[in-house]
């Protein structure tokens, strides 16, 4: 009888808490956890290899120091948008990065080489990023 009771309420708690109704029942949260996730990986990326994203880096602008603020942002607004006390923050500056790296991304398209490997995947990065743009909208309820 005791297993019983608390299996129950163990289940109802469970499917009650904070996490459940945060992450479980609402997809925007975990595409918001999962975003986040990746922008923090990508921050983390310009300080383990910072000369894979200097192909991506124009050269009027110093390399090494727009590498470090670049992977330094996109830590911070990754982990503010996993935060939800700070999740709109988080995704205003993602939508900022995002906008700002656009021209670069067009610019990848015409090059010989593009930074990201293949012309086929400098195309598809384009719409793809348009998409994410309301994405984070949705998630982090700009509207």
């Amino acid at each position: 009888m005791f297993k019983a009771f608390f299996v129950s309420n163990f289940f109802t708690y469970t499917a009650n808490s904070t996490f459940m109704k945060t992450f479980i029942n609402k997809p925007k949260n975990i595409f918001t956890v999962i975003f986040g996730v990746f922008f923090i990986i990508a921050g983390i990326g310009h300080f383990i290899d910072p000369q894979k994203y200097f192909a991506f880096i124009p050269n009027f602008l110093p390399k090494a120091a727009s590498n470090f603020l670049a992977g330094l942002a996109e830590i911070i607004a990754g982990t503010l948008l996993m935060i939800p006390k700070f999740r709109k923050l988080g995704g205003l500056l993602i939508l900022i990065m995002m906008v700002v790296f656009l021209p670069l991304h067009i610019l990848d398209i015409f090059k010989e080489n593009p930074a990201i490997g293949r012309h086929t995947l400098a195309i598809i990065r384009l719409p793809l990023q348009f998409v994410s743009y309301i994405q984070v909208i949705n998630a982090t309820a700009f509207k």
